[in-house]
């Protein structure tokens, strides 16, 4: 009974084996799927508020600015 019921799970598994290599083809995706990307926003003017004031944007215009909100 044991050979048996091994023979034929033996059998099954080729099958299912054979069946998977030569008959299913899973859906193909697309390598590359085009995106349409826009460029952000550019922000305008802001001010802020520092330990000497009241700082816009505008009064640093043309210089090195490093902005760290944190």
């Amino acid at each position: 009974m044991q050979k048996t019921g091994l023979s034929v799970l033996t059998l099954l598994l080729a099958g299912l084996l054979v069946w998977v290599t030569f008959y299913w083809h899973p859906e193909r995706r697309q390598a590359h799927q085009e995106l349409n990307i826009q460029s952000a926003p550019q922000g305008g003017d802001f001010a802020l508020t520092s330990h000497r004031g009241p700082v816009s944007l505008k009064q640093l215009r043309g210089k090195v600015v490093a902005l760290y909100f944190g």
